[in-house]
């Protein structure tokens, strides 16, 4: 049986085997796409445009929770 502790602890190992899964995965995709002709600033539009998509969520989500436990500890300091 696998415990919490452990589980933890393989956390950071977990995430840079998926890390280097994504970048093969696009070193492959981005050879094949050249490869067929695509221009290299097509390219590079087409990799930021996606990168905006997938991280724009959680920039969204983890500023929101932190702007609003800044703004509830700011409306503290200004009752005292």
């Amino acid at each position: 049986m696998v415990d919490m502790n452990s589980f933890d602890r393989a956390k950071p190992f977990v995430a840079v085997i998926f890390l280097q899964v994504g970048f093969a995965g696009m070193d492959i995709l981005s050879k094949a796409a050249l490869n067929q002709g695509m221009s290299n600033y097509v390219l590079v539009v087409y990799r930021h445009a996606v990168a905006t998509v997938v991280i724009a969520p959680f920039a969204a989500i983890l500023d929101k929770s932190l702007s609003l436990s800044h703004t509830h500890t700011q409306l503290k300091l200004n009752k005292q």
